[in-house]
């Protein structure tokens, strides 16, 4: 499933790349699509075909979203702050 990390800002994106890289994840960064709306305008879009684990999410995280058809997606998570 294609997912979507929207972050604070463009350094906290390098991070999450980083941190998926390390893990083996395919990932992108990527201006963040219209439907979607992010502090800093990038994103980092990776493949994830698992149950997303929503715990220990690093604080540059907005939020993540699964990609479905016609610009729509489903929050898998959102930052409280």
């Amino acid at each position: 499933m294609k997912l979507i990390a929207t972050v604070h800002s463009h350094f906290g994106a390098m991070h999450i790349k980083k941190i998926l890289s390390k893990y083996n994840i395919n990932s992108q960064m990527a201006p963040v699509p219209r439907f979607l709306s992010s502090s800093c305008g990038t994103c980092v879009i990776f493949d994830y075909e698992k149950v997303f684990p929503t715990e220990n999410i690093p604080d540059d995280i907005e939020k993540i979203v699964k990609i479905l058809d016609n610009n729509k997606y489903e929050i898998l998570y959102l930052a409280e702050n």
